[in-house]
């Protein structure tokens, strides 16, 4: 338990306390708004292409490596 010795004490914690919680709810949105983005179908779809691409460079590779 956190004893405070005036009420200007207080009043700075309950401060700090609320600008806290300001930015959490400024960081929720933001994260909100990036996954809102990530889930378009343009990104879904540019992320499954690269994905791909990907995995064929390595399959491309591994058969160089071992000679098919």
């Amino acid at each position: 338990m956190k004893i405070y010795n005036s009420f200007e004490d207080i009043e700075m914690e309950l401060e700090q306390l609320s600008l806290q919680k300001e930015i959490g709810s400024v960081n929720l949105k933001l994260k909100f708004e990036q996954a809102k983005d990530a889930l378009t179908p343009a990104t879904i779809f540019s992320n499954l292409v690269a994905s791909i691409a990907k995995k064929a460079i390595a399959l491309k590779i591994v058969n160089k490596i071992i000679g098919r």
